[in-house]
């Protein structure tokens, strides 16, 4: 495969317009005056195909009602902006949530057709509520259906008040007063059989379908309003009648869900809610089920992040890095053995849920790493734990986690230790045998990650504190080797020793590099992101060419979501991914086109490689590479990375195609091809 950017080699449909534009305003311009129709004619093609340039421009835009997303809490455990998945792409509207609508997560699975679906997290009690938004310009008028499938089990057999309720509201010039955001407002309705579809704030006021709300709204329901849906542990189809009569300006399709305080939560199978599928003349259906080749791409992906906010998960995986080294400060192994985290053994559990529900949503693989910072006296609380997480994560069907889509079996033991584990290298080896026993023997699939060790420029105390441990047999519960790569200028020494520091201790295993940062203000000032930009494939390219596995990005986003805000991270935003505006950055972008060309490798070939070695301010030795060529095999096509003062390999020749780092190509003979210190991305023309 020879990757050829889309705005190079396809035929987008703008400048296909612009071209016959211009030539029919040439022509026109040369045609005789005597030839007044034809110009005419000519003019007014002309005229046609500047206005579709125009709206395709406009396209996509699309007005929005109070931007559609309203005074949604930072804590909101799922992507509201992303909603229920459908909707967003569709034209004139998206999903809201309410400022109510905090305890709604997605599950990944177990929808009608498999997909992931909404439901409730049953920890958060009382009422919540998300709606659909569309602005319609009165386009809709008459009877409508609403269709959607209903997971409605029973949620508890004390709640009476009310437990799932529907509104399709129709909102006019007048606009509503803000309580329609509120539309369920602490319960469902007053229906004592539990459930009606057709009330209004806070009880079935037993008005007709079409009156005038208080706050300017219409209800529309014309049919079945008041009629009670069927408790089922199975999902089922509902099909819903409404009026738009004239049409209005503004629709919300509302849904709304009531927990009382003392609610089971949604992980009991036997207390179940959910809505899928939702379908009316705005909605289309869509399926979230992510499909099992995205899955296996993903898992089989170099690239993922140091711990990302589900906020910014669709960045992640558009960027082209669906691994999560994920720090869940819940998952502290002193605080479980101690009996601190354990105590609530259900809330504990869904909380975990949550954060892997949100992940498998987008297909992304977690390596979940476990805190311990101090010798454990008793491990059998903690054994338990692990037990269970294992056994909860495993995709075996038996005693999984709800929904679960597919395994998590990466666990990471400890960080950087030397730094953070307040006892002697016995004391750890003893956790970490005992934590490889627990994992692997509920799961054998499990994989153990390596606590990641400091670089060594930086502080060589991680070497002592390993070599030890490496002498006690250590590697014998390792999967993963890991180190990490925080560098204040280019430097390839942690690249270069680690590797060689590892097989010489027998821990001949896969590698990960779980943080690689190439800003460091301990060392050195900041550069540009036009400076980083080289750098970053530089480094990329060596540590994918010399066999390290994975690769995690430490600056996704600055600042970064795992780090208090009183402890400023060591780099700045000029190296992150995503700015503190949520913005996407260069290097986001540099990044992300290194990705799309080179992780599907099946094979690499070091070419050429010259490395130049010297000393640091503090002696510490370093490494440089002026000239790098490699060859990556893409579906038994070369694809090239070169940098450096060198001639091009022999085995380059005639027509090719020359990519610099920030993905714009030419196409040229390898005659005309100069190398330098940029490097540059080149594939050769087969046709």
């Amino acid at each position: 495969m020879c990757y050829i950017p889309h705005h190079f080699s396809g035929k987008p449909l703008i400048p296909l317009l612009v071209l016959p534009t211009i030539y029919l305003f040439s022509i026109g311009y040369f045609v005789r005056k005597t030839k007044l129709t034809s110009k005419k004619l000519i003019y007014f093609t002309s005229f046609v195909l500047v206005l579709s340039l125009v709206s395709m421009d406009a396209a996509g835009g699309v007005e929005d009602f109070e931007d559609f997303i309203l005074n949604v809490p930072a804590e909101h455990p799922m992507n509201y902006e992303d909603a229920i998945g459908f909707g967003l792409d569709q034209p004139g509207g998206g999903w809201m949530f309410t400022p109510e609508s905090a305890g709604f997560i997605l599950a990944p699975s177990g929808g009608p057709d498999g997909s992931a679906f909404i439901t409730r997290d049953g920890t958060i009690n009382y009422a919540r509520g998300f709606c659909y938004v569309v602005k319609d310009d009165k386009a809709t008028t008459g009877v409508q259906t609403l269709e959607f499938d209903l997971l409605y089990d029973a949620v508890s057999s004390t709640n009476t008040d009310g437990d799932f309720a529907i509104k399709i509201i129709g909102i006019d010039s007048k606009g509503p007063d803000g309580a329609w955001l509120g539309f369920v407002d602490g319960n469902g309705g007053q229906d004592d059989s539990g459930v009606d579809y057709a009330t209004r704030y806070t009880q079935n006021d037993g008005r007709a379908g079409g009156d005038l709300g208080s706050d300017g709204t219409l209800l529309l329901f014309v049919t079945n309003r008041n009629d009670d849906f069927t408790q089922s542990p199975n999902w089922q189809h509902v099909s819903l009648e409404f009026d738009c009569g004239t049409g209005h300006e503004w629709i919300c399709v509302n849904f709304g869900h009531s927990f009382q305080a003392g609610h089971t939560a949604v992980t009991d199978p036997s207390k179940k809610f959910g809505i899928d599928n939702v379908s009316s003349p705005w909605i289309a259906p869509k399926s979230l089920n992510i499909p099992a080749k995205t899955i296996e791409k993903h898992f089989a992906s170099h690239f993922g992040v140091l711990h990302n906010d589900v906020k910014y998960y669709n960045d992640q995986v558009e960027l082209g890095a669906p691994w999560e080294r994920t720090v869940v400060l819940t998952f502290d192994l002193n605080e479980i053995a101690e009996g601190n985290r354990w105590t609530d053994r259900e809330a504990y559990l869904a909380e975990l849920d949550t954060f892997v529900m949100n992940a498998q949503l987008k297909g992304i693989w977690l390596m979940i790493e476990l805190y311990v910072f101090r010798p454990i006296q008793d491990f059998q609380l903690a054994d338990d734990v692990l037990t269970t997480v294992a056994e909860r994560y495993d995709h075996d069907s038996i005693d999984d986690m709800p929904f679960l889509k597919y395994p998590v079996k990466h666990f990471g033991v400890g960080n950087e230790l030397a730094g953070t584990f307040k006892g002697t290298p016995q004391d750890f080896l003893t956790i970490l045998e005992k934590t490889h026993n627990a994992l692997t023997n509920a799961n054998p699939e499990v994989k153990i990650v390596q606590a990641g060790l400091v670089p060594y420029h930086i502080n060589q105390k991680d070497i002592l504190f390993w070599d030890s441990l490496f002498s006690m047999n250590a590697n014998e519960y390792i999967d993963i080797a890991v180190f990490h790569e925080l560098q204040g200028r280019e430097n390839f020494m942690n690249l270069i020793f680690y590797p060689a520091y590892f097989y010489d201790h027998g821990l001949d295993r896969p590698i990960w590099i779980n943080e690689l940062q190439f800003e460091n203000s301990t060392e050195a000032p900041s550069l540009t992101q036009e400076q980083y930009a080289p750098i970053f494939t530089r480094y990329m390219t060596y540590a994918l060419a010399h066999g390290n596995e994975k690769l995690f990005f430490a600056n996704f986003k600055y600042p970064p979501p795992h780090i208090p805000a009183d402890m400023p991270p060591p780099f700045t935003e000029a190296s992150a991914l995503i700015d503190s505006n949520d913005q996407r950055t260069l290097l986001f972008n540099v990044v992300q086109a290194f990705i799309r060309r080179f992780d599907r490798f099946q094979s690499v070939e070091v070419i050429q490689e010259i490395i130049e070695g010297g000393e640091y301010p503090n002696r510490v030795e370093y490494f440089k590479i002026p000239v790098g060529q490699y060859k990556f095999m893409i579906d038994e096509r070369a694809n090239y990375i070169l940098w450096g003062e060198s001639e091009l390999p022999e085995e380059i020749m005639g027509e090719v195609y020359v990519t610099d780092i920030f993905d714009h190509t030419v196409y040229m003979h390898s005659n005309e091809v100069t190398l330098g210190r940029e490097p540059i991305y080149l594939c050769l023309d087969t046709k």
